[in-house]
């Protein structure tokens, strides 16, 4: 571990967000947008035949090969006894050598680098904590283990990183040094001391490693950040999705667009079997970046399905 970079996260209160003594932030409003296609793309049709789609880059790699940055996520309290100090994480990650932008020899590839949309995924989780507190948790394409860490802060019971295997030394070297700097909070120390790692290739069912430690073969929460990179990957990330969900459970992407000839028709499939509704920007910003979404999803016919038609979470 003593070769790899260090990131500081800090998550922040946002000023708006401030409290009153002795009250509770209200939950953030959830505004959400049921017509995917035109929210995001605007024009669907014509975006996808066309041949001149400009793709768009999924992170900084200035920023992603340097070895600190700041990033700033707003959490909220779930109940007015949570504490919503801010804290600083310290998240490795490595993809760059020190001092220069080239990938270096000892790096773990494009997965050791927290990307935009990881970002915009802890802030969606820090934002809504009713949303992920008490409830069981997989992250698909863990990378550094970000979001893993973040819900353990707000809440979530359990929780199962995947990733390839090289990965998992990153992801629980991370997981670590946030305990060490949540010493201090014994709820989130405990949810992140059984913070689980798996290898998970795409394709089907759980892992059996998985299976073996759960009562229950499904998650409530399914996250997937940044997981459309590869297109060549999209078969198997609709398979896996296919196979691990039921009605109860809510699937959230964090979506960056890049091209969009070959991302349409992935959520043209994956919206044959599950309700997708994107989260308005006006309610969950991603800023500072653009062209990236929240996306949540829940199996046609199911509970969460019958929310999303709702428009209420």
């Amino acid at each position: 571990s003593a070769l790899l970079p260090e990131v500081w996260f800090c998550i922040l209160r946002a000023p708006e967000m401030s409290l009153s003594p002795g009250r509770a932030n209200p939950p953030p409003s959830l505004n959400l947008e049921e017509d995917w296609r035109r929210y995001i793309f605007q024009d669907p049709c014509e975006l996808a035949l066309s041949g001149s789609v400009k793709a768009r880059l999924g992170v900084n790699f200035v920023m992603a090969s340097k070895t600190t940055r700041l990033i700033t996520v707003h959490r909220q309290r779930a109940l007015p006894a949570d504490d919503d100090a801010s804290v600083q994480l310290t998240v490795k990650q490595l993809l760059a050598e020190a001092g220069n932008y080239h990938v270096s020899s000892d790096s773990l590839g494009v997965g050791a680098v927290v990307w935009d949309a990881g970002d915009v995924l802890a802030q969606f989780i820090c934002s809504h904590p009713r949303l992920f507190a008490g409830k069981s948790f997989l992250d698909l394409g863990s990378g550094t283990g970000i979001a893993g860490i973040v819900a353990g802060i707000v809440g979530c019971s359990e929780i199962f990183l995947t990733d390839h295997e090289s990965l998992r030394d990153l992801c629980m070297s991370n997981v670590s040094h946030a305990m060490e700097k949540l010493s201090d909070d014994a709820g989130a120390t405990a949810r992140l001391s059984k913070v689980e790692f798996e290898e998970y290739w795409w394709g089907g069912g759980l892992p059996e490693k998985i299976r073996e430690k759960r009562s229950s073969e499904f998650f409530d929460i399914i996250c997937a950040s940044d997981d459309l990179y590869d297109s060549d990957a999209f078969p198997a990330l609709l398979s896996s999705l296919t196979s691990i969900t039921k009605g109860e459970t809510l699937v959230v992407f964090s979506y960056k667009r890049r091209m969009d000839k070959r991302e349409i028709p992935f959520f043209e499939q994956l919206s044959e079997v599950f309700r997708l509704a994107v989260v308005s920007l006006t309610s969950h910003p991603c800023e500072p970046y653009t062209e990236t979404y929240i996306i949540l999803a829940g199996r046609r016919g199911g509970s969460v399905d019958l929310l999303l038609r709702r428009g209420f979470l």
